[in-house]
């Protein structure tokens, strides 16, 4: 098992991991986004697809994000 903080887009399908919290480093407004798409802080996700260079297929609860 990995441990350590990595950005969701190095993860590959089916690796998930916790959203922290990410006000720091992506800045105020784009905090506020992920936070209405439901990428809370203590959110459990998992990689459903990452193509590499393109839009992630997250599982977050029961809903799917790209």
């Amino acid at each position: 098992m990995t441990t350590g903080t990595f950005p969701l887009g190095l993860l590959g399908a089916g690796e998930g991991g916790v959203i922290l919290d990410g006000h720091e480093a992506s800045g105020r407004a784009s905090a506020c986004r992920f936070e209405e798409m439901g990428l809370r802080p203590g959110k459990a996700v998992e990689v459903l697809a990452n193509g590499g260079g393109g839009p992630l297929l997250l599982m977050v609860d029961e809903s799917r994000l790209a």
